[in-house]
């Protein structure tokens, strides 16, 4: 009867002993899958991060900033973002520009004897440059509900050149008795055609190549 009882009792432990080992594996099974999931997840929140970059850089990439027609930042926005750096400040003078492929404003403006200078990306509105000087000579005022006559003489401009031209430049600067709007058009092969107009009366003053 003892041997019986211990028999039994061995019986149990041995059985208790395989059940834990079991347990423990179990366990250890349901930890990888984990482990495995989180780096997984990783791996994905770093290729979304790295997509994003990729699709930032091509959309720079593809903007082309060669072309007039694809200017996002208005002479208004331009004008306000002057007047945000500098709101004492009289502008006198806008003027578009090419510079190495890309359209900017330059925009001039004084307060007293200082005059202030700001240069804005025409596609991103970011500031590329400003300067400060003394000037004894500055005149002359540009409002902001001035500007919106600029694109009426870009089109009349292009319309009398024809459609090989685009824009080159152009430049609205206040002179002691009026405003005066000059634009520079240029063609693939080099042709170029310059218009003065007086921006109060829509006079054109001159037209030359």
């Amino acid at each position: 009867m003892k041997k019986l009882m211990i028999l039994l009792l061995v019986s149990v432990l041995a059985l208790t002993g395989c059940q834990s080992d079991n347990s423990d594996k179990d366990n250890t099974n349901n930890d990888e899958p984990g482990v495995a999931e989180e780096v997984e997840n990783g791996d994905d929140l770093e290729e979304e991060a790295n997509n994003g970059e990729s699709e930032e850089t091509e959309d720079n990439e593809d903007m082309d900033t060669t072309r007039h027609d694809n200017i996002k930042v208005s002479v208004e926005d331009a004008f306000d973002l002057y007047k945000e750096r500098y709101p004492e400040a009289k502008v006198n003078e806008i003027e578009l520009e090419k510079e190495d492929n890309i359209y900017e404003y330059k925009i001039e403006g004084y307060d007293g004897n200082t005059q202030y200078e700001l240069e804005i990306h025409a596609f991103t509105k970011k500031i590329l440059d400003e300067e400060t000087e003394i000037e004894d000579d500055e005149h002359g005022e540009i409002r902001k509900d001035q500007v919106d006559k600029i694109d009426k003489y870009v089109k009349e401009a292009l319309d009398d050149a024809g459609s090989e031209y685009w824009v080159d430049e152009w430049e609205l600067e206040a002179k002691s008795d009026y405003i005066k709007f000059d634009i520079d058009l240029k063609t693939d092969s080099g042709n170029k055609l310059k218009y003065k107009y007086n921006y109060d009366t829509g006079e054109l003053l001159k037209k030359k190549d």
